[in-house]
């Protein structure tokens, strides 16, 4: 990562949008970085009709996320997804995009860190 700038992928706001309009039907957006960790974009997005077992089941055990989901009572979750990883630099990269993503989003009713699937299985 170069300068630890961090792009983030227009469709990544607006897949945001979409999720806080019960039209779209949207629950969770999962965000991934590439290009040598440099861009933020949307690698899937998950229904409402997802349950949460495949919600939890979609997570990378091995592998970092930003993950957006909407509870059933519309609050807006906001998840730094970092699992016991070896690359710090990863992590960080990880970190430095969250926090600027989280920064420009209007609308998250809770942010939270988790490392393990145990600490997501009651959200």
């Amino acid at each position: 990562m170069e300068n630890g700038i961090i792009q983030i992928d227009p469709n990544c706001f607006n897949e945001f949008k979409k999720l806080q309009e019960k039209k779209y039907c949207i629950m969770s957006i999962f965000l991934k970085l590439c290009n040598n960790f440099q861009i933020l974009y949307v690698e899937k997005i998950l229904s409402t009709q997802t349950s949460h077992d495949d919600f939890l089941e979609s997570i990378p055990v091995d592998e970092p996320r930003i993950i957006i989901k909407k509870q059933p009572n519309n609050k807006i979750i906001f998840i730094r997804w970092i699992p016991e990883i070896e690359k710090e630099t990863i992590e960080n990269s990880y970190c430095n995009a969250s926090s600027a993503l989280y920064e420009l989003l209007n609308g998250i009713d809770t942010y939270m860190e988790a490392k393990d699937l145990i600490e997501l299985s009651n959200i």
